[in-house]
């Protein structure tokens, strides 16, 4: 089914601009268009968009781009290994709130009580003095920002609040069970912010059951870009031919088998290039090469004869019996605007025969050599 931009967006739940914007970033199929240049889209089209919206729940909207464009180019591992650094990320975080959690469980009995303290504002031989620890240890930590004390004006001596000794405690207590400094800072960070070990621990559990969300958003995510690969790869595309298509087309003409169901002789390999490229070089003809998992499957062509416009298709054999002619052709019956649109067929290739009625194609006469019917005329009005 062709679709105009504003059906896409309709469908999708997205503004015309936004589809465009997803052309342009990559993370859409290649989008033909008219003859008199109008995009073009289709079912490939809006699957993509709502792979890619799935994505961008689960993994944010810059690796959801990163994962399209890399399916789009052919590059699965790159966009498995998007995803691969994705669940690792969430795996750290995981990871470092339980490490967070058991730190914090391991000095919860011992939470620095400060109502000891001789005075507020102390110096740093006074700290040091207190908690039984060198002042080169307290300027370390202060270095690598895990405490903050005030300084004089003038003098520029540190003074350390009742908080910068309950914060240096702390650091003592966690530097004695080796927990390396990373760790001491984000325990740290997490009771100044929560102002205190029960609000620190109901912030982790909190935060648990959203990573523990976000995973299971991720699996689904996953889970969609899973079944658009897998309808992708049964999915039969059209785009522009290009000059690799032509050794396929080539290779594809010579099968005795299928010469012999077309009722059309081989060309030689030189013959069969300066074919194509004299077509090519026709702006009225129509080209296109179908595709099927990002292998070429055939071609489908149009061109003008006699006042009519003809079309015609050829299919690789490996690719018979699929569905991959009916697909194509009805993709590119819809991107034609023209009609009526005509096509001979031998009389004997009653399998193409049947490809063009399921298209709409329905027979108007017949072509006699020598008294026989040779080819039958299939038109679409």
């Amino acid at each position: 089914m062709r679709l105009r931009p504003v059906d896409l967006a309709e469908l999708v739940g997205v503004s015309t601009q936004q589809v465009r914007n997803y052309q342009d970033a990559g993370v859409l199929p290649p989008v033909p268009r008219t003859a008199a240049g109008y995009r073009t889209f289709d079912e490939r089209h809006s699957q993509a968009m709502l792979t890619y919206r799935a994505l961008i729940r689960g993994y944010g909207p810059a690796a959801a781009q990163a994962i399209m464009r890399a399916v789009q180019a052919g590059d699965l591992p790159g966009a498995l290994a998007v995803i691969d650094a994705s669940h690792a990320a969430l795996h750290d975080q995981r990871r470092s709130l339980r490490e967070v959690d058991e730190a914090l469980e391991a000095v919860a009995e011992q939470f620095p009580d400060t109502s000891a303290l001789p005075r507020s504002g102390l110096r740093i031989g006074e700290v040091a003095a207190y908690l039984g620890v060198r002042t080169s240890a307290l300027r370390v930590w202060e270095n690598s920002g895990l405490l903050t004390p005030e300084r004089e004006r003038g003098t520029r001596y540190r003074r350390y609040s009742a908080d910068d000794v309950r914060d240096a405690r702390m650091v003592v207590m966690l530097r004695q069970g080796r927990y390396p400094l990373p760790q001491v800072r984000a325990i740290l960070a997490g009771l100044r912010e929560a102002g205190s070990s029960d609000a620190l621990r109901a912030a982790i559990a909190q935060r648990r059951e959203g990573l523990a969300r976000q995973a299971r958003v991720m699996l689904e995510s996953s889970s969609s870009l899973h079944h658009y690969l897998d309808d992708r790869r049964n999915m039969v595309q059209l785009r522009n031919v290009e000059d690799a298509d032509i050794e396929v087309f080539y290779e594809d003409q010579r099968d005795p088998q299928a010469t012999a169901m077309a009722v059309f002789p081989a060309r030689p390999r030189e013959a069969c290039f300066l074919h194509w490229a004299k077509i090519r070089a026709n702006d009225s003809n129509i080209l296109r090469t179908v595709v099927v998992a990002d292998a070429v499957a055939g071609n489908v062509v149009s061109w003008e004869q006699d006042g009519q416009r003809l079309i015609g298709y050829w299919i690789g054999r490996s690719f018979w019996g699929k569905g991959v002619a009916t697909a194509a052709l009805t993709q590119y019956v819809e991107e034609l605007s023209q009609r009526p649109l005509y096509a001979h067929v031998a009389a004997s290739n009653t399998g193409s025969v049947r490809v063009l009625e399921k298209c709409g194609f329905q027979p108007t006469g017949e072509i006699l050599h020598e008294g026989d019917i040779d080819e039958i005329v299939l038109a679409l009005k």
